[in-house]
């Protein structure tokens, strides 16, 4: 009664660690599509960071524009007023 009680025992835990066993391995392929995605996010990040940061050099330089436009355009009506 011992032994069957003993080997019912074993095989139950056999199962058991085998069972774990396939889950670890599970995890560990999840895990590894995650970090997949989180790699592909992040070169999506840094490449949508340099489009930000081209757009706000963009930003500056139209700014430095607009400005000298503005500063033409008052010295224009301030001639235009002289004459």
């Amino acid at each position: 009664m011992q032994d069957n009680d003993y080997n019912y025992r074993h095989d139950q835990n056999v199962v058991g660690i085998n069972s774990l066993r396939k889950e670890i391995e599970d995890l560990r392929y999840l895990l590894n599509e995650k970090n997949r995605s989180n790699n592909e996010y992040q070169a999506e990040i840094g490449s949508v960071r340099d489009q930000i940061s081209r757009r706000e050099q963009e930003c500056v330089a139209l700014q430095r524009e607009v400005s000298v436009k503005t500063d033409q355009g008052y010295a224009l009506r301030k001639d235009a007023d002289n004459l």
